[in-house]
């Protein structure tokens, strides 16, 4: 069954947010999934945690927990205490959402995100891919035993070196043998990086356990220029049944707006109540194109 959701970040200038407003919020809109930062949730008391458990299950909202680690937390890296550092955390974390009963971990951890680049990279990342391997050997288990599958998001150039593409992340995949790591595919990043973005998804097929939506530019879905009836035709003949999540910023400020190098705002009223009718109006186009 696809379960349609968004970001909380679309709103949010901030990781470190009030997900129960949020929740409320969503559920009002429609949406049946939220992504929040399983970070923050690691800061909150065991009580904090559950009460935001029982607070999206009064609401009918399924949390999916989605992170890109800092360049001091990099399982790839050469330096081994920031090998050491990521490895820890990411166990705390993937412990973390096992706690309120998580299952779904899509984003960055076999790296860093936007990542603190060295120069001999450029000619060959093969070392880079063998120590991100190595160390997410030793985090596996912790996958495995809490049943929480971690979508590798397929990244563009400009946000990491290491998998570019749908190709890249199924040899990595392959080579770390595990069924709880499987691929994140944003179309955004795809429509920069690969030749036929139809044709990977195919590809990839059952690889595939997690998506993101957004325009060529990050805006809302049905406002730029990708081809969603070939994308969700894409989806449905690998029969394609998680999650669908809009991920759009489209305003200015803050660390997600730092992060995500958004320079200018995509919309000019940007109150959270055209904030809101924006998303409704996406959620409503999607669900219109991906159904089967």
């Amino acid at each position: 069954m696809l379960r349609f959701g968004i970001y909380f970040g679309y709103w949010q200038h901030d990781y470190n947010a009030d997900f129960k407003y949020y929740i409320k919020k969503y559920f009002k809109l429609g949406f049946e999934v939220l992504e929040v930062d399983p970070v923050v949730i690691a800061n909150l008391s065991m009580k904090e945690r559950k009460e935001l458990k029982q607070y999206a299950d009064y609401y009918g909202t399924y949390l999916t927990y989605g992170v890109g680690f800092p360049p001091e937390m990099d399982m790839a890296a050469k330096d081994e205490k920031l090998q050491k550092a990521a490895i820890e955390f990411a166990i705390k974390i993937i412990n973390t959402i096992a706690s309120i009963g998580g299952k779904e971990l899509p984003g960055i951890i076999h790296s860093a995100w936007n990542p603190i680049m060295e120069i001999d990279l450029i000619s060959d990342k093969r070392p880079y891919i063998e120590r991100s391997l190595k160390s997410m050997k030793k985090v596996v288990k912790a996958l495995e035993d809490n049943g929480i599958i971690y979508s590798i998001e397929t990244l563009n150039r400009y946000e990491h070196y290491m998998l570019n593409t749908i190709a890249e992340t199924i040899s990595y995949i392959d080579q770390l043998g595990s069924p709880n790591v499987k691929i994140l595919a944003d179309v955004f990043h795809l429509n920069i990086e690969e030749e036929n973005m139809v044709e990977s998804i195919i590809k990839a097929g059952k690889y595939i356990g997690y998506v993101h939506l957004g325009e060529n530019n990050r805006n809302l879905p049905g406002t730029g220029i990708m081809d969603w009836d070939s994308i969700a035709q894409a989806l449905k003949n690998i029969d394609y049944k998680g999650c669908i999540v809009l991920e759009p910023f489209i305003v200015t400020g803050g660390p997600i707006g730092r992060d995500l190098r958004i320079w200018r705002n995509l919309i000019e009223d940007t109150s959270e109540a055209s904030l809101d009718q924006h998303a409704l109006k996406a959620m409503e186009f999607v669900r219109s194109k991906f159904r089967w």
